[in-house]
């Protein structure tokens, strides 16, 4: 099964708490997560990550796809 799928099975909080580990295991810490998370994006038209993967399967997906892309990236740079 792939994420998307598990996703398409998850309520609105559960993909909440996804992209929320997610963005910890990418920045390192919790602040600098929720911070990010909850600051206004301009990769997802101006809307907070956390608020795009609540609202939709399709949009927990993108911010899931960012934060595996920002772990990748801080991975390389440690």
């Amino acid at each position: 099964m792939t994420r998307d799928q598990d996703l398409a099975e998850c309520t609105e909080h559960e993909r909440a708490l996804v992209v929320v580990r997610l963005a910890i295991q990418a920045f390192g810490d919790g602040d600098h997560a929720g911070n990010w998370l909850l600051k206004a994006n301009g990769l997802f038209d101006g809307v907070a990550p956390l608020v795009v993967a609540r609202l939709s399967v399709e949009g927990c997906a993108r911010v899931c796809s960012m934060l595996d892309e920002l772990a990748e990236k801080n991975s390389h740079s440690a």
